[in-house]
């Protein structure tokens, strides 16, 4: 059998079109339906006048180029357009969805199908019609990315319930603490009375602003801007001031490789208030509790914090528990359940992630990835 390639155009056409008449007139008066004709190596041997109208090639722009002139690179790199051919010789038919490279460069989302054609002479064939589904496609993303935004949304809003009640449990502490010193003093309970006034401002500051995310809430998007680590972090150090203390715990933080974040103010304090609490919580009776805080860039575009501590660690059979909601580990009288599953939904929300290195004995490291 001759090689197709070395037989003109024309005279290779010229049994399918006299075969039928039907085909002859779609294939050249089709405005809105482009169509090109193919050997089995996907030589083009003619296109016709819709695909001009469609894509802005010429019939001589194509015939005898090979069709992967019309692929982007990413698929060129895929072998897409010989995964194409195949698929057809193999199957008889081949659907594909894919962009399509213009005459004028720009890239376009087309359905093509791909049909094997076998004259009576034996001659093989490849008839490939392409639509441009480009407006659907973009459609259909646009679709994707509101449906994506409003499960965040609905997550955000029971994240901050979530977050309310756990939130106002630190100040809420700190004044149940204040009052029970006072209760034991037997001296001047001025200074005292002037901490108890202070945490009740913060408990009041506390409610105002949960009453203020939850009226921003009801908007479609909630805005993140820049927030600096440093100034959050010293926020909750006062929140857990008396905690702090009551542990001796030696808290040091170093945010210099990655200063702020693109985030709430709510989310990020909440996510430092509750690692930071959890650190001076389960400390280790036997040492001294030591808590170090940082930042990084990492290479894969994320900010990076690490909160690590030396405290009484997480088995790994625990590892996961730590993140459900509602669940406390063995021998956790203190704990709620809540806090890192807050804080687990938060960074997934957000598009980041979590992970989390434990020894039993030896402490745990916490480590949350922002996206940039």
């Amino acid at each position: 059998m001759e090689n197709p390639k070395e037989i003109p155009a024309k005279q290779k056409l010229r049994p399918i079109f006299n075969s039928s008449l039907f085909f002859k007139m779609m294939f050249q008066n089709a405005e809105y339906t482009a169509i090109i004709v193919m050997d089995p190596d996907g030589t083009i041997l003619d296109a016709n006048y819709g695909f001009k109208k469609c894509f802005g090639y010429s019939k001589e722009m194509l015939v005898g180029s090979n069709f992967s002139t019309l692929f982007i690179d990413e698929d060129l790199e895929k072998n897409l357009p010989e995964r194409e051919l195949k698929g057809v010789m193999e199957k008889g038919s081949f659907n594909d969805e894919n962009y399509l490279r213009m005459a004028d460069g720009h890239a376009t989302w087309v359905h093509g199908e791909s049909i094997y054609i076998k004259d009576k002479d034996g001659q093989e064939f490849v008839l490939k019609v392409v639509q441009d589904i480009n407006e659907e496609k973009v459609l259909e993303n646009e679709l994707k990315k509101v449906n994506k935004e409003q499960e965040r949304i609905i997550l955000d809003h029971e994240t901050f319930i979530y977050t309310a009640s756990h939130d106002l449990q630190a100040p809420i502490n700190n004044i149940d603490g204040l009052v029970r010193a006072l209760k034991e003093t037997k001296g001047d309970s001025e200074f005292l009375l002037s901490m108890v006034e202070r945490s009740i401002q913060r408990f009041r500051d506390k409610i105002k602003e949960l009453s203020d995310i939850g009226r921003e809430q009801e908007e479609a998007r909630q805005r993140s801007d820049e927030v600096e680590f440093q100034e959050i972090y010293q926020d909750v150090l006062l929140d857990l001031e008396n905690e702090v203390k009551r542990s001796g715990a030696e808290i040091v933080a170093d945010f210099s490789k990655a200063p702020t974040v693109r985030i709430t103010t709510r989310n990020l304090r909440s996510i430092i208030q509750n690692l930071l609490s959890n650190a001076v919580k389960y400390r280790d009776a036997n040492r001294e509790p030591q808590v170090k805080l940082k930042t990084a860039k990492t290479d894969d575009g994320f900010i990076l914090l690490s909160v690590t501590d030396n405290g009484i660690g997480i088995a790994q059979e625990d590892k996961d528990k730590v993140f459900r909601m509602y669940e406390r580990l063995q021998n956790d009288d203190n704990g709620t359940g809540v806090g890192m599953a807050i804080v687990k939904r938060m960074v997934n929300n957000m598009g980041g992630k979590i992970k989390l290195e434990s020894q039993v004995g030896v402490g745990s490291v916490f480590q949350i990835y922002f996206p940039m």
